[in-house]
């Protein structure tokens, strides 16, 4: 076992002190679904665009570019919402929130090409490299606040559980708790016996002992909340998720992609910090850096995950 420092010591307690405040916030507003979690959903979007272009350390023009980049981000997140004439009739006139599909806006990734990439032209310091940068992750980004939607969102129809705030959550916490327990696992599994470096050049702190640690407790805890809440007569989405036929070996696929995401994530926002020369996105979370540091393992599960879920479903013809 790995000898603990002061440092790590210090910092470990204060990312558990600022995790559980985060827990404290997000947690309710998972649950109550609603406006609760779409205004959730909004703010990670404005400060995950914000962390995305900082990074780039574009200079006088950083304004101008975020605007566009929030624009793209947000419309393909918020799409069904802004633009779908059903979706909008039944949060305005019943209070009702929910998501049937997964959809990319051809017209507004069109126009989005069109003004992030006319910018190279005028602007002498913004050059087309960074015009890929932010744009590839506002449409990433866009398309991963989406996925999240449409995970809490799609159990809320009428064939599901309709507006039961607890039943309706579950999809969602049981994709969370593995990529959050598969971080979990491999941070205290990686400094309490992590030797062996995974992928030094991306990231030099992460080790093989840490990505066992991780992916074995997040199928354990993906798992075993998956048989408590059948024990309880619960199902993690009715007839697709669940231990009814051969829908539980969805379950057991979802359990072992959740993981796996999770670390393709995560190095994937190392590659970029990496490149950048930059620690964290931001210091906004005592311990943990930024929103982005710690959205995106998650960000990337949900997005796969929502695209398995929806392919699961459409197959399923429900």
């Amino acid at each position: 076992m790995n000898k603990l420092t002061s440092f790590s010591k210090h910092s470990m307690l204060t990312r558990i002190i600022t995790a559980l405040v985060l827990v404290c916030i997000c947690v309710p507003c998972l649950f109550l679904g609603g406006w609760f979690f779409l205004v959730l959903v909004g703010i990670l979007t404005v400060v995950s665009i914000y962390e995305i272009v900082h990074a780039a350390k574009i200079g006088n023009y950083t304004i101008l570019i975020y605007l566009i980049c929030l624009a793209i981000a947000f419309l393909i997140a918020f799409c069904d919402f802004l633009f779908d004439a059903n979706t909008i009739h039944n949060v305005i006139n019943y209070n009702e929130f929910y998501l049937r599909r997964l959809i990319l806006p051809i017209p507004i990734v069109i126009l989005g090409i069109v003004a992030i990439f006319i910018l190279p032209l005028c602007i002498q310091k913004f050059s087309i490299p960074q015009a890929c940068y932010v744009f590839a992750f506002s449409l990433y980004l866009g398309l991963a606040f989406q996925g999240i939607l449409y995970l809490r969102y799609l159990p809320n129809g009428y064939e599901f559980y309709n507006h039961d705030v607890i039943k309706s959550s579950l999809l969602l916490v049981y994709i969370v708790c593995g990529s959050v327990f598969n971080d979990v696992g491999a941070y205290f599994v990686g400094v309490l016996f992590g030797k062996h470096p995974m992928c030094e050049r991306l990231s030099p702190k992460k080790t093989w002992e840490g990505f066992i640690g991780g992916v074995s407790f997040s199928m354990l805890t993906s798992l075993t909340l998956a048989g408590i809440l059948h024990s309880c007569n619960l199902a993690i989405l009715p007839g697709v998720l669940d231990f009814n036929f051969y829908s539980g070996s969805f379950i057991v696929l979802i359990s072992i992609v959740v993981p796996i995401a999770s670390v393709i994530g995560d190095l994937l926002f190392s590659a970029v910090k990496r490149y950048y020369g930059i620690k964290d996105f931001s210091n906004i979370l005592p311990g943990h850096g930024g929103f982005l540091d710690r959205l995106d393992s998650l960000s990337f599960t949900c997005l796969v995950v929502s695209c398995i879920i929806f392919i699961i479903v459409k197959g399923l013809g429900i």
